[in-house]
């Protein structure tokens, strides 16, 4: 169900790489002449943790300590090499480089790289007095190559992009789980990038008692190449930097879209990260933005809006763990029940504000905030309850009574700030109204300690 969503999204949206490309971020290049001769190294970053994006082959799958290199783009130990493990890094690179030369025989920059490793015997020796050596290295950023004149680098190689993309599909082939669909079936998933970690989505170990009627890793649970290479695509461009598809709290990040392309459903997606993808702190005039989400809301649940019985949203919700990433949270339903929901956490959360300064407290961030202890530094993100933020996500979203353990940690930060004049502030008694009212309203039997 995921990951036909995924898939779908992937099909519907323009922009999006094709098939065995993907945007990536290069940090550096090495810039030589075609005789392979070094020139210089070229920066590409846009900020301390930004670099520029390009086009290039889709990242190899690498799995245990085995050495794939990347198509003419990967990181210092692959690019550049060193001592040790990174030697034999080195060396696939360099490898990878003569094939392709034999299969392509004029082109200049498989030519000119070629010449650059052969000429150069000690590469580290050789770019270590350009002024941006030291920062390369510190900034584990990805390396290509600019071959001198040119302004496409070599990772975007239409020559080397030919040989790779038609090349015939090896493998098993079966019936896709995602499409039903006879495809090639992919054995490794392409990796997911979270804020800070990264890993697939779907994934086996081996030898651990997972594989079933000898077949191996994903083999286990078919889902075809080009299904596999959609939903990787999709979920990872939600999640890049500057994506309005995602909001984080804490270690989880959630992520979002809708079914269709309608005004309504992008003013939907829009509307959601704007609830809650956007701190208080980020906005000039907060209060009036949660205003304008309330209205758009109203409008699809009243009808104003129009939206299809066919339109539906997607909540996922998904955490980093040792061996793939985690999901956390899922949830699916129609655009017109969705705006529903929302509208019925703004009332259940209302309170008569007399305050002149009126910020909003109804988002999920004012929520957290006001239920989790502030260090000295102002910092409270990293103090939030385990699992504390996707049941308050469950209960916006699916109109389920608000968790006991938000309505408890806010009494307890109460007492704990008895000497503040703000510890008893409009957000706090929001929750505690909030809760009482909605557990009461699903007959259910709630308990207020004193």
């Amino acid at each position: 169900m995921i990951l036909r969503a995924l898939y779908d999204y992937y099909n519907r949206c323009e922009g999006l790489a094709q098939k065995g490309l993907e945007l990536k971020e290069i940090g550096y290049l090495i810039v030589i002449d075609k005789d392979g001769s070094f020139l210089r190294i070229e920066s590409r970053m846009k900020d301390k943790k930004t670099a520029q994006a390009f086009i290039v082959l889709q990242t190899v799958k690498r799995s245990g300590k085995k050495y794939i290199p990347n198509y003419l783009w990967d990181n210092y130990e692959y690019v550049i090499g060193g001592s040790g493990e990174s030697s034999k890094k080195n060396k696939t690179f360099i490898n990878m480089i003569a094939a392709f030369k034999e299969q392509a025989v004029n082109d200049s920059y498989l030519d000119a790289i070629a010449k650059f490793y052969k000429n150069n015997g000690a590469i580290e020796e050789t770019i270590k007095k350009d002024l941006l050596y030291d920062e390369m290295l510190k900034s584990n950023k990805n390396i290509s190559f600019l071959l001198q004149g040119e302004f496409k680098i070599a990772a975007e190689d239409k020559t080397v992009w030919d040989l790779v993309l038609n090349r015939n599909d090896e493998g098993m082939n079966g019936i896709c789980l995602v499409t039903g669909q006879k495809n090639s079936i992919s054995r490794l998933h392409s990796t997911i990038k979270l804020t800070k970690d990264t890993g697939p989505l779907v994934s086996f170990k081996t030898d651990r008692g997972f594989d079933s009627y000898g077949k191996e890793q994903g083999f286990n649970a078919p889902i075809g190449k080009n299904a596999e290479f959609a939903y990787t695509t999709a979920l990872n461009a939600m999640l890049q930097k500057g994506s309005h598809n995602k909001f984080g709290v804490g270690d989880r990040t959630f992520v979002f879209w809708a079914s269709s392309n309608s005004k309504v459903a992008e003013q939907t997606e829009e509307s959601l990260f704007d609830l809650l993808g956007i701190t208080d702190e980020e906005l000039d005039d907060p209060n009036a933005k949660i205003e304008q989400v309330r209205k758009v809301f109203a409008s699809i649940d009243s009808g104003s809006l129009k939206t299809s019985l066919d339109d539906r949203f997607y909540i996922l919700g998904l955490a980093p763990n040792a061996a793939r990433i985690a999901v956390v949270y899922w949830s699916e339903c129609s655009l017109k029940e969705f705006a529903g929901m929302i509208l019925r956490h703004f009332k259940d959360m209302e309170v008569i504000d007399t305050r002149r300064d009126k910020k909003p407290y109804m988002g999920i961030n004012s929520m957290l905030a006001a239920v989790t202890r502030h260090s000295n530094d102002g910092k409270w993100r990293n103090n939030i309850t385990p699992n504390l933020t996707e049941s308050i996500v469950k209960s916006i979203f699916q109109g389920k009574a608000y968790p006991f353990t938000l309505f408890s940690a806010c009494i307890c930060r109460i007492r704990a700030e008895t000497s503040s004049k703000d510890n008893v502030c409009i957000a706090r008694i929001a929750i505690m109204k909030a809760y009482l009212n909605r557990t009461n309203s699903n007959n259910k039997k709630h308990c207020c300690p004193v």
